[in-house]
This record gives C-alpha cells, structure tokens and sequence, in this order.
C-alpha cells in the first residue's frame, strides 16, 4: 500500500497519537514501516522506541508505565529475529 501524502503514520504529540485518525502511536503500519527500516539494525530500531519511550513518558498523562512500554517497545521486541545464539556441537 502506498502512503498518501495526507496521511500521516507518525506521531501527534504530546498524546502520541497518530495524526491521520488519532490510533495509539505507532499504528500496525508505522511499526511495519520501522521493522522493514530497521531489518538489519534490530538493535538500533530498540534504541530508537527506547528514546520515544522516554519522550512520550513525559508528555502522556494518563497511561501506565506497563502499556506505555508494550505500546513503544514491547511489538519492536517481540519483531527482534536475530539469530539464536550458536549451540555446542554434539559430540
């Protein structure tokens, strides 16, 4: 699908909400978007919802610390594929 020039998937702050219909920041497809950006750098896409998390923390009021987790980092680790880690050899 391609984003339209009036639609919006980032951001409407301080509520972080998204712009374009006011759904919970960041929407199925702005997480979407991010995973494909961010596909080679998990960490980094952690690094980057870690950051929000602390902006959005200061600027909504009314949520928990628990979904403002899982609604910023929680779906961008449960997106980390990284490899498991090696096994030892059968021997």
């Amino acid at each position: 699908m391609v984003v339209g020039v009036t639609e919006s998937h980032e951001p409407e702050r301080p509520a972080w909400l998204r712009q374009a219909c006011g759904e919970p920041w960041p929407c199925a497809t702005r997480q979407d978007q991010l995973s494909d950006q961010y596909a080679s750098n998990p960490l980094g896409l952690t690094m980057l919802m870690d950051s929000h998390l602390v902006e959005a923390s200061a600027e909504i009021g009314d949520i928990t610390a628990v979904e403002l987790y899982q609604r910023l980092l929680g779906w961008a680790r449960g997106r980390d594929h990284r490899a498991d880690p090696p096994h030892a050899a059968a021997v």
